[in-house]
């Protein structure tokens, strides 16, 4: 994954609300985020047009912190995998790589 997205040079996610992100609870996308952050790739996160304009108008009412908060809800160690072989597999990445500590600070 690492040499894709170096040569690649950038990632765009696509999340499904703002709010409770689905994107926040998948561990695959999780570790993607890390990878991102750790080779210094820049991350273009993109909502469906009507999750963009309820975050615009949150953030023109001033719930920053709201806001803040719902997108940077990151707790690796209780992500989720559609395959559990996929979410064991990840884990033990992060593990032997980062820990999870580490990635939900890098990711938030």
């Amino acid at each position: 994954f690492d040499r894709r997205l170096r040569r690649i040079g950038k990632m765009v996610a696509l999340v499904d609300q703002w709010e409770s992100p689905v994107y926040n609870k998948r561990i695959w996308t999780q570790f993607e985020q890390y990878t991102a952050t750790k080779l210094e790739i820049p991350v273009q996160m993109i909502l469906p047009p009507n999750e963009q304009r309820n975050l615009r108008d949150e953030i023109e009412q001033g719930n920053f912190g709201r806001v803040i908060s719902a997108l940077s809800n990151i707790d690796a160690e209780h992500a989720v995998a559609s395959f559990p072989a996929d979410e064991l597999k990840v884990k033990k990445m992060i593990r032997e790589e980062v820990g999870f500590e580490k990635l939900n600070k890098c990711v938030k």
